[in-house]
């Protein structure tokens, strides 16, 4: 089941270029999510607070426009079939006037919270969201490694707004972290078009947060941790 609507934007989803922002790319895409879920009564929330989460482990984004300010975009979402017992991918677009501003794709596992176990996702669940088989991409990407160095390290200081509904930082904050760290000329022309990000594990309120950067090949690579322990890697090109 394809699972479309309207979003129409607002003034924080532009950077200072006036331009629709990534962060915006993927909060719609998130909030499209949580909409299909809500439609098939598998609440986020809900799942949360019963201990059960979907938590994201992978996002893959292509940003082909950066639209200035928009009346409306149109957006779409829809579940793969399950490639393990607790795990799915979900795929996503996002439409301007009939054309194709972005799309994406973002691997979830459901958790299991007080074990931090995955949880077996039940065929009752996987025919509600009704899967397609089809994907917005064809080929298969490299795995994203940790660089072997860095050209520049800073700490990150985390606010207690970055926190979700899970205690955990939320996931649009680490493209944040990332942001902060590339070379400024890269931040300012948003050069780069393509995003991928793996998170290994969580990172939490009362860590010492810290990111490092380095660029090769046009492409920036920032990896992000928590008392000294990998919790993410962001790629940007």
């Amino acid at each position: 089941m394809i699972f479309s609507g309207t979003y129409y934007p607002q003034i924080e989803d532009y950077s200072r270029s006036g331009k629709l922002s990534a962060e915006a790319v993927l909060r719609i895409f998130l909030n499209a999510g949580s909409y299909h879920s809500d439609s098939v009564s598998d609440s986020v929330i809900q799942g949360s607070l019963d201990g059960v989460a979907w938590i994201l482990t992978e996002w893959r984004v292509s940003l082909f426009s950066r639209p200035s300010y928009s009346k409306q975009l149109e957006y779409s979402t829809w579940a793969r079939a399950k490639t393990k017992q607790s795990r799915v991918s979900r795929d996503f677009t996002l439409d301007m006037d009939g054309e194709r501003i972005a799309q994406g794709s973002a691997r979830f596992v459901l958790l299991d919270l007080e074990t931090s176990k995955p949880f077996g996702i039940s065929e009752e669940l996987m025919t509600a969201y009704a899967p397609e088989e089809k994907s917005v991409y064809d080929d298969k990407l490299p795995k994203l490694r940790e660089p072997e160095s860095y050209e520049k390290t800073m700490p990150i200081a985390m606010r207690r707004s970055d926190m979700d509904f899970n205690g955990h930082v939320h996931n649009i904050c680490y493209l944040g972290y990332a942001l902060e760290m590339i070379p400024e000329e890269d931040y300012l022309s948003e050069n780069f078009s393509q995003i991928r990000i793996v998170y290994k594990s969580p990172l939490r309120e009362g860590e010492k947060a810290e990111a490092g950067c380095c660029r090769i090949d046009g492409r920036n690579t920032v990896g992000i941790y928590g008392n000294g322990e990998l919790k993410a890697i962001v790629e940007l090109s």
